[in-house]
């Protein structure tokens, strides 16, 4: 798979999220001669649409995934898996209040916790609540003070955001700091 994967040029994310979903249809396969089977997959693929609660987008990633295992792996040339996936309800995001997100903030600089450990969260939780940054996005953040800028680099899909941020005055008190 691995090597399939590295022909294709495919990106390291792709690579694991292929793998896991192989992983899963090979041991829910059980034998090796079930595993090369594209009846098996057909049953793999209609029991996580039918028994997992997941979204529309994860069914979709794993009929992509054991299409390309069985296209350049098994060399199956044109897998019909027949299966029907099920589109999923709009779920709609829990929204923090104001003073709900007030007192987290306030909790992450408290002082119960250990006085090394203390405030180490904080800015960081700012930082992302603040600017609205993907987790991904606040672990690769550059800032540069004196032009007031946060930039995370290499973000999604090797592309980079840029804030202008009137947050970091926000943050660390004043844009003069």
């Amino acid at each position: 798979m691995n090597a399939a994967c590295a022909r294709r040029g495919l990106a390291r994310r792709t690579k694991l999220c292929y793998g896991g979903w192989v992983a899963r249809y090979a041991s829910f396969a059980g034998e090796e001669r079930e595993v090369i089977r594209v009846e098996t997959a057909t049953r793999f693929l209609t029991s996580v649409v039918k028994d997992e609660d997941c979204a529309y987008a994860t069914q979709k990633q794993a009929l992509n995934a054991l299409a390309f295992f069985f296209k350049h792996v098994c060399g199956v040339e044109d897998p019909v898996f027949g299966v029907k996936l099920r589109k999923t309800g709009v779920r709609v995001p829990v929204v923090l209040s104001q003073g709900e997100t007030q007192r987290l903030m306030e909790t992450l600089e408290s002082a119960e916790q250990e006085p090394e450990q203390k405030g180490r969260y904080a800015l960081a939780a700012r930082l992302q609540y603040g600017a609205g940054l993907r987790l991904s996005e606040l672990v690769r953040l550059r800032i540069n003070l004196e032009r007031k800028i946060v930039a995370s680099h290499k973000a999604t899909k090797a592309r980079s955001r840029c804030r202008i941020t009137w947050l970091v005055g926000r943050i660390w008190g004043s844009p003069d700091r």
